[in-house]
């Protein structure tokens, strides 16, 4: 199987672009734009992160109570012995 040229391929075909100082506008618009999405999320993450942990701590801490508890009612003594 030949091997594709893909600069000589893609050579063949007129793409136009917009001029220089457009492209540049697009450029300097989604810059800003991934910034603000960049700055939403992270201020999103100060608030959320913080929740969370607090959540799964919880979690955890009741599950090792309850594992505690399982393990006092597994270990003591039944009224057989």
């Amino acid at each position: 199987m030949p091997r594709v040229s893909w600069e000589k391929q893609l050579s063949q075909f007129n793409i136009p672009l917009p001029p220089l100082p457009e492209q540049q506008r697009i450029a300097a618009y989604l810059d800003a734009s991934c910034a603000a999405i960049d700055a939403a999320l992270s201020a999103k993450r100060r608030k959320v992160i913080p929740q969370l942990s607090k959540a799964v701590s919880q979690q955890l801490a009741d599950l090792g109570f309850k594992q505690s508890r399982l393990d006092i009612s597994l270990t003591a003594p039944t009224q057989a012995e």
